[in-house]
C-alpha cells in the first residue's frame, strides 16, 4: 500500500479526524463533562444546538458553520445507526465562544482498533504498523526537522491509543532532516584592466643628401 493523498473507503463519522485532533481532544466521557462549563453569551459567542442521533457529517458541518469543532470519539452501539451522535459535552443549550471544541459520541458500525504510535518510526515502520492495525494511509507531508533524521515520521495525524473504526486515514509528516544551509553566492570576477596601447614611434627623416636644385641658363 503506497502512501498518498488517496484515503480509504472509510464511514462517514470516521471523515475530518485530524482537523479536530489538532486543536486537542479528549477521549475520556467523565473528564469532558468535567470540563464543560457554561459561559454567558458575549461577542464571537454562539450558543450550542442539539447534535444528538445527527449523523455526525451534518453536525460537522452545521459546527463548522457556527464556527466551533466537533470531536468524536467512536463507540458501539449495535441498535443505532453508523454515524450517529449519541452524546455531547457541553450540551445543547450552552453558549462557548467561536473556535470551542464540543465532544461528541458518534456510533461506528464498524470494529474499533487503536491508532499505534509511529512518531519516531521510519516511513517504512509506520505504514507497516498502520496497515497491521487495519488502518488508512492519509495525507503524506514533509518538513525539515533538525532533531528527527530524515525519512522518520515527525507527527501523526491522530493520537496514539485513540479507538477509532478500521480503514480510517491516518496523516503522517515525514522528516526530511535538518534544513540545509544556503550556500553563499560567488562573487563575480573583477575585469581585467584595459592592456596598455603601444605609442606610435616618431617618423624618421630620410636618409641621403639633399637632392641639388636644377640650375638655371641665363641668357644674355
Amino acid at each position: 500500500m503506497a502512501a498518498g493523498p488517496a484515503r480509504g473507503s472509510g464511514s462517514p463519522a470516521s471523515s475530518g479526524l485530524s482537523s479536530w485532533w489538532s486543536r486537542g481532544s479528549s477521549s475520556s466521557a467523565s473528564s469532558r463533562r468535567a470540563r464543560a462549563r457554561r459561559r454567558r453569551p458575549g461577542p464571537g459567542s454562539v450558543t450550542l444546538p442539539s447534535f444528538l442521533n445527527a449523523t455526525y457529517a451534518d453536525a460537522n458541518a452545521q459546527a463548522n458553520r457556527l464556527g466551533i469543532v466537533l470531536a468524536p470519539t467512536y463507540v458501539k452501539q449495535n441498535n443505532v445507526a453508523d454515524g450517529t451522535i449519541v452524546d455531547q459535552v457541553p450540551p445543547a443549550g450552552t453558549s462557548v465562544t467561536q473556535g470551542s471544541t464540543v465532544n461528541v459520541d458518534v456510533v461506528s458500525g464498524k470494529d474499533l482498533v487503536s491508532v499505534p504510535s509511529i512518531v519516531g518510526l521510519t516511513e517504512s515502520a509506520a505504514i507497516q504498523a498502520l496497515v497491521s492495525a487495519n488502518l488508512q494511509l492519509g495525507t503524506r507531508t514533509v518538513d525539515f526537522d533538525p532533531a528527527v533524521p530524515a525519512g522518520s515520521i515527525i507527527r501523526q495525524g491522530l493520537p496514539a491509543g485513540l479507538s477509532v473504526p478500521t480503514d480510517t486515514p491516518v496523516d503522517y509528516l515525514v522528516s526530511e532532516g535538518p534544513q540545509p544551509t544556503p550556500s553563499p553566492s560567488p562573487l563575480p570576477s573583477p575585469s581585467p584592466p584595459p592592456s596598455p596601447q603601444p605609442s606610435p614611434s616618431p617618423s624618421a627623416a630620410p636618409n641621403g643628401e639633399p637632392s641639388p636644385s636644377p640650375r638655371r641658363s641665363s641668357c644674355r
